[in-house]
């Protein structure tokens, strides 16, 4: 297992991550005709615990609704009906109003 990565934030993370997979994969998948590569055991420590929320400054920072976007795609839903109750700009990326396509689960 590789050690623990010790990053500065859950964006450095996420760019760290995807080069390490994109680097090093161990295995090359295909889920639902979805290509990805993966690398198995990976962990990583944030130096300050305080930046473990995403920030873009086009999107502005919104806690409560990153911690419901959060779960919500943890729990691997589409609808509107839960999410969009914290962002009322998240139906205008639904063609019908009811679901997102192509969601990130």
């Amino acid at each position: 297992m590789l050690a623990a990565l010790l990053l500065g934030s859950v964006g450095g993370a996420y760019l760290a991550l995807l080069r390490l997979a994109g680097e090093q994969a161990e295995y090359g998948i295909d889920a639902c005709g979805n290509a990805a590569r993966e690398v198995i055991g990976v962990s990583f420590r944030l130096a300050d615990p305080r930046q473990r929320l995403p920030y873009l400054a086009k999107r502005g920072r919104n806690r409560v609704f990153q911690s419901a976007e959060a779960l919500w795609h943890l729990a691997g839903r589409r609808d509107l009906g839960m999410i969009g109750r914290y962002s009322a700009s998240v139906r205008d990326c639904s063609a019908g109003g009811i679901r997102l396509g192509g969601s990130a689960y």
